[in-house]
């Protein structure tokens, strides 16, 4: 996955840059701005996985917390994501 397409209201055809196929390792991250919002890509088990980084429950920033497997805790509740 080198490309990330994300809107806050609907949907769109626009693509952003996020890395190159080596720039993630297993287990890293890389978070970036798409229009007003921020999202987390991960690489997990081999694969790209990409995450709004808003927690549902608290709002807070989810995508700079610990990762469990394929697990996101959020940062406030321990809400798993």
């Amino acid at each position: 996955m080198t490309e990330l397409t994300a809107n806050a209201t609907e949907p769109t055809d626009e693509l952003h840059w996020v890395a190159g196929p080596d720039e993630l390792s297993e287990g890293d991250r890389k978070i970036v701005g798409v229009g007003p919002l921020e999202i987390g890509v991960f690489r997990v088990n081999g694969s790209y996985v990409a995450w709004r980084n808003v927690c549902p429950h608290a709002g807070a920033p989810v995508c700079r917390g610990r990762v469990e497997g394929m697990v996101l805790p959020s940062p406030v509740y321990q809400y798993e994501l």
